[in-house]
């Protein structure tokens, strides 16, 4: 039963948030529709075809217009830090992209590894004797190529 209250009172709380948030929102509304219809309102027609203005109407719309102008400026800042950020993501996904081709053989020699300890623990002078014996050997030349390879997908 306590678990339901608890429940049903989170449930109420994030609801009265969204209500909040709403609320914000509609009041910024209201006060942007409300400097609109100011401007609107502004001037009177006189008998030439021209606007004349109060002065402190005057007034407030060089408020406006320089407000315009900064917000404008904010605006460009804005779109090119975006830019910005959006290619420095699309360069971290393509870092991504390559270090999860580099992984499957990575995971490949992690597995060689483990087969090599767990070796190593069941038959130390076996694998050491097998291990000399490869070494007194030449190379193959398929596993030259392979190691050659390998070292310049590194260096790039």
């Amino acid at each position: 039963m306590d678990y339901k209250i608890q429940q049903d009172n989170k449930r109420l709380e994030r609801k009265e948030a969204k209500l909040d948030k709403l609320d914000k929102e509609i009041a910024v509304k209201q006060k942007a529709k409300a400097t609109i219809d100011e401007i609107n309102a502004m001037g009177k027609s006189n008998l030439f075809g021209g606007v004349s203005l109060t002065e402190a109407e005057a007034e407030k719309l060089k408020i406006l217009a320089k407000k315009f102008v900064t917000t404008e400026n904010k605006i460009a800042d804005e779109r090119r830090k975006r830019k910005a950020a959006e290619s420095e993501r699309d360069k971290a996904i393509a870092e991504l992209a390559e270090e999860k081709k580099k992984r499957a053989p990575m995971t490949e020699h992690l597995q060689w590894f483990g087969k090599f300890m767990e070796a190593m623990k069941r038959s130390p002078k076996r694998l050491k004797a097998v291990i000399e014996d490869i070494m007194c050997q030449a190379p193959e030349i398929a596993e030259l190529e392979l190691i050659r390879q390998k070292s310049q997908n590194i260096e790039k």
